[in-house]
């Protein structure tokens, strides 16, 4: 048995016999700790070091990543392969940036960049304008196409990216969506408001609710948002012959003499709910005045009625009696009756009668007229319209000081009346450019007031955009699109006021833009300068950081190896490293005086 073991002695058991220490074990053996060393930090302001690991400060700043950028092995070999890496690079670039903008000083690269940045804008401006141009004259994106072919055929540089009708369609969204940032800015700054809210229903029978914003900041008044068909039948010869019998019986006659009076007055009215900066005390006045018109033209004839029944043969005072087509009912009757209806329309127009009367106090054509013998009536005037008008409004008027505003008002009246100033002609907007720090409260007051808004009109301003905008042939046009181009038609500048920067701006930010995807050459270009910069980023920052430190690199770094570990055990090496091979290890020993060669 003995005999077999031996003559099978051959056979070694793996892990049985334990392999010869090498070289570089016993280098490893004999040589002290490794330990960081100060003199690395020279030409590295970006190093930390502490007792137990050394990290990048710049990489850890830049890429936000604390952990890794820091290693606990102290090898100089880790922190130069660290330097050529494509992070650090990075990051010096960045850093270097940093020191640019704050010292003020660009570079000539950067300024390269800049003109490059600077062509893009302005082929960017041309394409704005265009869609632009677009909403504000109703057209469909589709011309946004053809449109851009003729830039080209002007010889405008528009370059080849964003020249279809989706690019015209995105750029309308940040046209419309740049105004609204500013009408938002308005309506902050403002201290009330008032909405505006109406509905319709566009060619796509689609129910569309438009809403607008009325503000008044120091007496200026803004306002914010967004077919006969012929037909033929055996009884139409016979209803016309009946119609135009009707038509030119003197009762009817007479009835459209007294309608046109009756339009005129209510032309008045309406050309005053019309006004833009008109407000409810304005159109209540108005209301009043028309009523009183229209009572008095159920017994008196107006100018048309007077000429009708001259044209007629009819004396002013002549009745002609009963209509023959509906027995019972004469002319007279048919009048009463349309002033009675028309009186309960307008009577029934407003609910807090009271409080609108009060807030004629704004008006200034309704304040007294100056004499000797009315001083009594202008330092009561508006008194008690302006307590009521606090009470009514008391929560809207937390901010502002009710007691003083009542001391202001009397204050407000004896200064404006002792001015040299008509008071029928004057403005809020001038008395706030004239007392506004003397009497802010009452002034406020008077914004409240004026925000209020008289009519709806803003509104049906609106709904005509809108038909103009969404017409048959456009039917498909979905909701964000309509309120896009509602929005610029709207609120927009005209064409040639229009700066488009502050669209573009906003379109480019929070997103990822290519505007020079198809234009290769233009690609080229960005690259080179890009290196350029690169480059003197490098430069200035070693330039910038030797007045306060030494350079940042101060001897030459190797390539970076394709397998480096950074961050690396001990126990870990590289095949670079210069005791990765016995040949390395025994020079190494030989330097450091352990072995002699």
């Amino acid at each position: 048995m003995a005999e077999l073991k031996n003559g099978w002695s051959f056979l070694k058991r793996s892990g049985g016999e334990e392999k010869k220490p090498s070289k570089y074990a016993k280098y490893e053996q004999n040589r002290g700790k490794r330990r960081f060393q100060e003199s690395w930090k020279t030409g590295r302001p970006w190093l930390k070091v502490s007792a137990e690991s050394m990290s990048c400060t710049w990489c850890t700043d830049v890429h936000e990543a604390p952990n890794e950028f820091c290693w606990t092995t102290a090898k100089v070999e880790t922190l130069k392969s660290h330097e050529s890496s494509k992070a650090h690079i990075k990051s010096v670039g960045v850093i270097k940036g940093r020191t640019l903008v704050a010292k003020g000083e660009i570079t000539e690269a950067q300024k390269s960049i800049e003109s490059l940045n600077k062509a893009v804008i302005n082929k960017l401006s041309i394409l704005f304008k265009t869609v632009h141009a677009l909403c504000l004259a109703g057209r469909p994106f589709s011309d946004y196409v053809w449109m851009s072919k003729l830039d080209k055929a002007k010889g405008l540089d528009i370059g080849q990216t964003y020249l279809n009708s989706n690019s015209a369609k995105e750029f309308s969204k940040f046209i419309a969506l740049t105004e609204l940032n500013k009408i938002a800015q308005i309506i902050q700054s403002s201290k009330f408001v008032s909405i505006l809210s109406d509905g319709s229903t566009d060619c796509s029978v689609t129910e569309v609710e438009i809403v607008y914003a009325r503000i008044c900041n120091a007496g200026e008044i803004k306002i914010c948002s967004p077919d006969a068909v012929e037909r033929s039948s055996a009884s139409t010869s016979g209803k016309a012959k009946g119609l135009l019998k009707l038509v030119k019986s003197k009762h009817v006659m007479l009835y459209c003499y007294f309608l046109a009076d009756i339009a005129t007055i209510l032309f008045r009215l309406s050309k005053v709910f019309q006004r833009r900066e008109c407000c409810a005390s304005d159109i209540y006045g108005m209301v009043e005045e028309t009523n009183n018109l229209i009572d008095l033209y159920s017994t008196k004839d107006g100018p048309f009625l007077l000429k009708g029944k001259q044209s007629l043969g009819l004396t002013p005072d002549e009745d002609i009696g009963p209509v023959q087509q509906r027995r019972g009912e004469s002319f007279s009757s048919a009048r009463q009756k349309l002033i009675d209806e028309l009186k309960k329309s307008l009577q029934s127009r407003f609910e807090c009668v009271a409080v609108i009367q009060a807030m004629s106090i704004c008006n200034f054509r309704s304040w007294p007229v100056q004499s000797d013998d009315n001083k009594t009536e202008i330092a009561d005037f508006g008194d008690g319209k302006l307590s009521q008008l606090i009470d009514h409004f008391g929560p809207c008027l937390e901010s502002i000081n009710t007691a003083e505003a009542v001391f202001e008002w009397s204050a407000m009246k004896t200064a404006l009346y002792s001015s040299d100033l008509v008071i029928k002609s004057l403005t809020w907007q001038r008395v706030n450019e004239m007392h506004l720090e003397n009497y802010g409260n009452i002034l406020a007051i008077m914004d409240l007031i004026l925000t209020i808004p008289g009519s709806s009109s803003e509104c049906e301003r609106g709904f005509r955009q809108m038909k103009s905008v969404k017409t048959t042939f456009r039917s498909s046009l979905n909701e964000e699109s309509l309120a896009s181009q509602m929005t610029i038609r709207l609120h927009s500048p005209p064409i040639e006021k229009f700066d488009p920067k502050p669209a573009i701006l906003l379109w480019n930010s929070g997103v990822i833009r290519r505007p020079n995807f198809k234009d290769v050459a233009q690609q080229d270009k960005i690259k080179e300068a890009t290196v350029n910069v690169t480059k003197e980023t490098t430069a200035a920052i070693n330039e910038h950081l030797a007045e306060v430190h030494e350079p940042i690199l101060t001897e030459d770094i190797e390539p970076e190896p394709q397998h480096i570990i950074l961050g690396c055990e001990d126990s870990d090496y590289s095949d670079d490293e210069e005791y990765s091979t016995e040949s390395g290890v025994f020079r190494a020993m030989c330097r450091e005086g352990l072995i002699e060669e």
